[in-house]
């Protein structure tokens, strides 16, 4: 029995360092306002959570699925002075919530009791929020709890992820289906199925979008911007339908460029760009595309949408 534990010791402590390494991002989500705490006091929080998040190697990301919002209550309340200049002084209760809103998930949550005191609400507040310290070992514990349980949550559910992205991929939802391989921690078991799975989407998405591709690029050309031209040639995948036009609007370009040498030190250029690393730069795109997605889709995800759908975790 004394051996079993010891095995597994070892195997949780060999875990346990590729858990933390991996890299988790996480939606942060505020209200605007809500009570007496105005638009100001909900950005201080949300800077100080974005703070202490990355502190802990997680990252506020629009292309997360995993959402993290606080909820304020005011436990206490007192206002001190008379009518020419009067002290409030607040006890809040702050706590963090981190959910999967599309799968109704409750990953965990942790509260503070928070006391702060100003010349009026809004610096009473703010000073209430200052003093979460972002070496708080409360809330490193709580995050490094949380990126176990997300690292879990994607691991344990990498087939369902990689097929609801695929039937997305073929009802030409590229950048949704994107969005949802993107949120895939990397350094952890199944990453590279999914980044695999990835780079054939957004092939796809670029053979989709290559004819716009091309306009662009002839629009800079008009314009005499060869270099940018250029760079959105460069980003035509090889395998799409419009590469040979790429190609040749390429060379036409190529042929405009005075300097022999500057069009022969260009080619070489793109040529060693292109060698180098070259899927690391399709799953940038990739991923960049995922962003754009989720930040025109962040308006529909609203603090109010996801606190009342998870009002049943606490």
């Amino acid at each position: 029995m004394i051996r079993v534990k010891r095995q597994l010791i070892i195997c949780l402590a060999l875990i346990m360092p590729i858990i933390s390494l991996a890299q988790v991002n996480i939606t942060l989500v505020v209200p605007e306002e809500l009570d007496e705490l105005d638009s100001h006091s909900f950005n201080v929080l949300k800077n100080r959570l974005e703070q202490m998040m990355s502190h802990c190697g997680v990252q506020s990301s629009y292309d997360a699925n995993i959402v993290m919002y606080p909820v304020v209550t005011i436990m206490e309340k007192e206002v001190i002075g008379g009518s020419m200049e009067k002290l409030f002084r607040y006890n809040i209760e702050l706590t963090l919530h981190v959910v999967q809103p599309e799968v109704n998930t409750n990953f965990g949550s942790t509260s503070w009791n928070l006391y702060g005191d100003g010349f009026s609400a809004s610096k009473a507040l703010v000073s209430a929020i200052n003093r979460l310290n972002r070496n708080d070992q409360k809330f490193i514990h709580f995050v490094e709890q949380i990126k176990h349980k997300v690292v879990n949550y994607y691991v344990s559910n990498r087939s369902a992820l990689i097929s609801k992205a695929k039937t997305l991929a073929s009802q030409g939802q590229y950048e949704e289906a994107m969005g949802i391989l993107s949120a895939y921690p990397q350094g952890v078991a199944g990453s590279a199925e999914v980044d695999a799975e990835l780079l054939k989407i957004y092939k796809r998405y670029s053979t989709a979008n290559c004819s716009q591709m091309i306009n662009q690029a002839r629009a800079l050309y008009a314009k005499q911007d060869y270099d940018q031209a250029l760079a959105i040639l460069g980003d035509v995948d090889a395998t799409s339908s419009c590469a040979s036009e790429a190609k040749a609007l390429e060379t036409q370009i190529g042929s405009r460029i005075v300097s022999e040498q500057r069009r022969e030190e260009a080619r070489q250029e793109r040529a060693e760009q292109r060698e180098y690393n070259l899927e690391k730069a399709r799953l940038s795109a990739a991923r960049d595309i995922a962003v754009a997605y989720y930040k025109r889709r962040q308006p529909k995800i609203t603090y109010n949408s996801i606190y009342i759908r998870n009002n049943n975790f606490y």
